[in-house]
């Protein structure tokens, strides 16, 4: 019970760890590897996919450990790492497969945009690639403010654009944002 509750909070708690990275760092200080990720029709592996990357050794290290200290003396703060290592790793696959799978149209995912909430997420994550602004997470910000007065004119609702193709971004990248 303990790793489940670790492992739910922790997946939990990745979205607003993600929302405040992606902010602080990604579209700051790392910007020069994330911009790859915001050029128009980019979908092959780049240097942003090495800072998503970095998330999984820490998870995997500590599912190993935790799993190892559960079956040696099962303490519990061996099921809390092994919870949190869970919960990171379900984060982490959740958000390959949604961002990259299915919005970024690396895995064919495209069925998704029948389910609203996915489709709002996508909807949001192109604002973000338009602006380079809020939203910053991927999982809660399900908000995309209309940028027509007509739905059939919304860059999302386009039935042959894919996700970050040329005719849904901008033609360059914005400089990140600056924090003060």
């Amino acid at each position: 019970m303990i790793v489940l509750l670790f492992a739910l909070a922790t997946a939990l708690g990745l979205e607003l760890w993600a929302s405040f990275v992606h902010e602080r760092l990604w579209h700051g200080p790392l910007w020069a590897w994330h911009e790859p990720h915001h050029r128009p029709g980019n979908r092959a592996l780049n240097s942003n996919d090495l800072l998503s990357a970095s998330h999984a050794p820490p998870a995997a290290l500590l599912c190993f450990l935790g799993s190892l200290g559960m079956l040696v003396n099962g303490h519990a703060v061996f099921h809390v790492g092994f919870g949190i290592g869970v919960g990171a790793t379900a984060f982490g696959l959740a958000y390959f497969l949604v961002h990259d799978g299915f919005i970024h149209g690396r895995l064919p995912l495209g069925g998704l945009r029948r389910f609203a909430y996915f489709e709002r997420i996508r909807r949001a994550h192109l604002v973000h690639h338009g602006t380079n602004a809020e939203p910053y997470g991927m999982f809660a910000p399900t908000f995309a403010p209309r940028v027509s007065s007509s739905p059939e004119e919304e860059p999302w609702n386009a039935p042959t654009q894919t996700p970050c193709s040329p005719a849904s971004e901008p033609s360059s990248p914005q400089p990140p944002r600056q924090t003060p």
